[in-house]
């Protein structure tokens, strides 16, 4: 069944009313005809099953039907990325939305190659329309959230439970991290992933002071997106 954003406000009294790209999409593309069902969701965890009653040009409306389960991942997964390239920080927020990732907060490390922070809210656009394609993609109720960069010294100081990958010999395979850090369901955990290059050695010492533990997501060197899509993939199915 097609699933489509609508924001809260346009579902009242159990009907709904889609407009705009959304709107458009189901009509032209879909070709969604009256009678026809579909799943609606709001960004904030909830979700319908909803019948379209009425169709228009860039509208549909109709009736909601009843609301749906919407599964979430035993933990909340925070990323801290270090970004590197446009197209690779598009890449990671696909996969690791569709993974479960709760958040996501670019880090301003010191081998950061990318200028994630210029023009970040023409940035925050593009990366909102990705997440909500990938929420449509896999099913998902909760658009994560993104906040804007932030230093990387202030974002280990941030956080409470959290993992950091390094290549060090002090490093730990991931699960053993999560295992170590003790976290019940429900609970928050940061995962930081460093840029092309890996972090620096003042920042490695920084990140211990935190309080973070350094795991390893195995022997070979990862791109840093892959890196961000394999500690997502094991965090949400912990």
């Amino acid at each position: 069944m097609p699933q489509y954003y609508i924001e809260p406000q346009y579902c009242v009294a159990e009907t709904f009313t889609l407009t705009g790209p959304e709107a458009e999409h189901a009509v032209r593309v879909m070709r969604i005809v009256p009678g026809a069902e579909i799943t609606l969701f709001d960004g904030m965890g909830k979700k319908w099953r909803a019948r379209v009653a009425e169709t228009g040009r860039g509208e549909l409306s109709g009736q909601i039907i009843e609301e749906l389960p919407a599964p979430v991942a035993r933990l909340r997964a925070d990323l801290y990325f270090a970004p590197v390239s446009k197209a690779a920080v598009s890449e990671l927020l696909d996969c690791c939305t569709q993974l479960g990732a709760h958040s996501f907060t670019p880090v301003l490390a010191a081998r950061c190659e990318h200028k994630i922070a210029d023009r970040f809210e023409t940035k925050s656009e593009s990366w909102r329309k990705t997440l909500i394609a990938s929420c449509k993609q896999c099913g998902r109720a909760d658009i994560p959230a993104v906040s804007a960069p932030v230093p990387f010294g202030q974002a280990v100081l941030s956080v409470g439970k959290g993992v950091i990958g390094l290549l060090t010999g002090n490093a730990v395979p991931l699960v053993d991290g999560i295992k170590r850090l003790e976290l019940s369901a429900g609970e928050s955990v940061a995962v930081f992933v460093g840029p092309e290059g890996g972090f620096t050695p003042d920042e490695e010492a920084a990140a211990l002071r935190a309080g973070l533990v350094p795991v390893s997501l195995g022997v070979h060197t990862l791109r840093a997106e892959t890196a961000c899509i394999a500690a997502c993939a094991v965090l949400c199915a912990a």
